[in-house]
This record gives structure tokens, sequence and C-alpha cells, in this order.
């Protein structure tokens, strides 16, 4: 392999609740001269060396072509075909990619660097049994190589093989030192482990090394959040939305830890910057929507609930929200129709037939109001609030002695709450 040119590129590893760039290693230095370049014919050369050099400046387009040129006058020369091959991979083109890096694999098996990027592109590809198979094999020919220890973890890591990934980067570290991008993807790791301590150390290492790092900082700022160290999680977000404040994920972040310390205003505004960004976020309209209704701006929260619906039509819980916010605005007619769809999606969940009992209630439906307490009950034998409520309900339609029934089983199944009869009887 005479060269491979760098081009930046980005790995993705889920961390906490978003995706979160971390970068590759960079790219090995030029590998030993291998038998299969002795071969290669000096106009071949003379292109390979042209391409590199438009690579090296950023004109990809040219590069390739001029690569498939030394490719057309020597169709067996590995470095082209190794760098063509990577460099369509970055640009999605990964079904010829891939045969270029496979050709170029089976004219130099010994080559690491091609197994890498044969690892990375097939990684992207989404091909992630194969692309451990290149990483391992990189790794046998090359175990020194940081970049592949990087990359076999990334895979390991997308794979949920945790511990594994956690371990190829640890092995990628001692022979890195602190390189940032490594010290970030083992953080997500831990991450993904539930390893919040130690993975808050690793961001702030390497946040001393790339302190301007927008992927690192919001790793942080993750870790932080799930460490329960909220201060300095609102803090480290406020950092990330600043320094990148088109990151809706960041906002949306910011947002949910804003609401758990009740400050409502500032909550929704930072939802609505996530939204303006990025208006089809379904679980960003359905916070909004709850940071509206504690707020009691009851319209806009049923507004963003309806937003969420349409884009989550059949979601439970957003249903289930919506009708409680409609009901506390006295438009029963919309929540009934909010609950009895939510009923007819969960057949087994007692408390939509419950609220429909309580809509039916509030408009002196009381026939329908008892039929659908006892659906509940149906459901849930112990549901203490469906009883009692199917008690007042019977009183108004006169079955005194079905309420004082239902009124004896509230006092059973929960002493404390007050009943209107005496249960010591």
């Amino acid at each position: 392999m005479l060269h491979r040119a760098a081009l930046a590129v980005s790995v993705y590893l889920l961390a906490a609740r978003t995706l979160l760039p971390a970068q590759t290693v960079p790219p090995a230095q030029p590998g030993a001269h291998s038998k299969a370049d002795d071969a290669v014919p000096a106009q071949a050369t003379h292109l390979y060396n042209q391409a590199l050099d438009l690579q090296d400046n950023g004109k990809i387009n040219e590069a390739i072509a001029i690569y498939r040129q030394a490719l057309a006058v020597y169709p067996q020369f590995p470095g082209a075909l190794t760098n063509l091959g990577y460099i369509l991979g970055v640009q999605g083109q990964f079904d010829e990619a891939i045969a270029d890096l496979n050709r170029s694999a089976a004219i130099d098996p010994t080559d690491a660097t091609t197994q890498i990027d044969l690892g990375f592109t097939l990684f992207h590809a989404k091909q992630l049994d194969q692309a451990l198979a290149a990483y391992q094999r990189a790794v046998a020919l090359k175990p020194d190589s940081a970049e592949a220890q990087n990359g076999l973890g990334a895979v390991l890591f997308t794979m949920g093989r945790q511990a594994e990934a956690v371990a190829a980067f640890n092995k990628g570290l001692s022979l890195a030192g602190n390189n940032p991008d490594l010290l970030n993807n083992l953080a997500n790791a831990l991450v993904a482990e539930n390893e919040f301590d130690q993975a808050i150390v690793l961001f702030e290492r390497a946040l001393r090394f790339k302190p301007n790092a927008f992927d690192i900082r919001a790793g942080y700022a993750a870790a932080l959040q799930h460490a329960g160290r909220t201060d300095d999680a609102i803090a480290a977000y406020g950092q990330v939305v600043a320094a990148v404040p088109t990151d809706a994920s960041s906002w949306l972040q910011l947002g949910r830890l804003q609401y758990d310390q009740k400050n409502l205003d500032d909550a929704i505004a930072s939802y609505q910057k996530a939204l303006a960004i990025n208006p089809s976020q379904p679980d960003a309209l359905i916070a909004l929507g709850r940071a509206y209704a504690d707020n009691k701006q009851l319209p806009d929260a049923i507004a963003q609930y309806q937003k969420a619906l349409t884009l989550r039509p059949d979601d439970a819980s957003t249903l289930a929200a919506l009708g409680q916010v409609q009901m506390q605005r006295g438009a029963f007619k919309d929540a009934e129709a909010t609950f009895t769809k939510l009923a007819a999606l969960t057949p087994d969940d007692a408390n939509a037939p419950f609220n429909l009992g309580n809509i039916y209630f509030n408009e002196h439906r009381y026939a329908d109001a008892a039929k659908s307490f006892r659906a509940s009950i149906q459901l849930s034998p112990n549901f203490v609030q469906a009883h009692f409520n199917l008690g007042s309900t019977l009183s108004h339609l006169g079955d005194i002695a079905g309420a004082i029934a239902e009124f004896h089983e509230v006092h059973r199944l929960d002493p404390s709450i007050p009943v209107p009869i005496d249960t010591s009887h």
C-alpha cells in the first residue's frame, strides 16, 4: 500500500437519548510497501499520486475520476482500489465501495488499512456482521492500530455488545493515549452501561483536548443528566446550544431538565426552539403540550397534543394526555371522542372507560356512566376510584343498595377514603 489520504468522516454511536457523533481515530500513516505495489506501472502510479493530491485538497469528485483512470491502466492496483472504495463509501455509494475494497483485500490480504476501510464502509452500510469480521481481521493484522480498535468498538457497541466495545475502546486508548475521540467513544459506551460517573470523567478528559467539540459536550451533558446532576447538565446543555443553536435534540433535553425543575416558562421556551428547528418531533410536541398543561395554558396544550397525534395517530399516552386536558377545559364531547378512540386502542386498560364514565357523569348521562365504570372495574377489580364513582352514579340512578355495596367495597379496599355511608356495619 502506498498511501491513504485522510478524509474527515464520522462514526455515530448511540449515547443516552440522542445520536452523538464521535470522530474516528485519525487515519493510519502510509503503510509498508507491499509486493503488490511493485507491479504497478509508472503511469498508474503517476495518476494515483495526482488523485491523492486532489483528495487531500478536498476535490473528491476529481480524485474519484483519476483513481478510475489509474485502475483502467492497472486494474489490480490495491492502493487505488482501497482509496477509491474508501471515498465512495463516505459518499454513500456502498455497493461499489465494498466491491473495490474487497478486490483490494483479495490482491493484498495482509494490508490492515484496507480491512479498516472495509469495516468502516460496511459499518455505515449497516452490514454489521461483515464489518465486525473486517475489523477483527484488521486487529489481527495490526494489533497496535488504535484506529482498528476504535472501529471494532464502534461495531460491537452498535451490536449491543457493550462490554466488548468497552474493552476495544480501552485497548485503543492504551495505544493512542489521550485521544479525545476514543475517550468520547469509550464514555458513550459507559453511558450505555449506566456507568455515568466513569463516563463523566472521560468526557471531561476529552474536553480538555477538544473543548469546542460539540459531540463530546453533548455526550457530557447527557451523562450528567443521567447521573442526576441536573444543574450541571443544564449548564452543559446551555453551552451546547450556545455553540450550536440549531441542535434540536439538545434544546429538547434542556427543556426536559428545566421542566423537571418546575421552570415551566424556560422549558416552554426551550421546547419551542427545538420545534422551530424541527417541527416534526412528536416527543418535543408532547413535552411542550405537557408544559403548557401544567402552566394552565390548556388551548395551547391541546394544540400541541393534536399536532403530535398527526405524527403518531395511535399513541396511547398522547391520547390520554389530550383527553385529560380536554376534560379540564370542559370540552367533554371532544374528550369523549378521544377516550373512545383510546378505549378501542387499549381494550385491556381500565383508565379509558373510567374517564369515559367521568365524562358521562358530568353530562348527567348516569346510565352510560355506570356502564363505563363497571367496564373499568371488570378490567381492574381493585380500582378504588372506579368503585367510588360507580357508587355515586348508582345513587343518582336511585339504586341505593347498589351504591351502598360499592361504597362498602371502597372502604374495604382503602379505609382512608371517606365514603357517604356508615361502614361500621
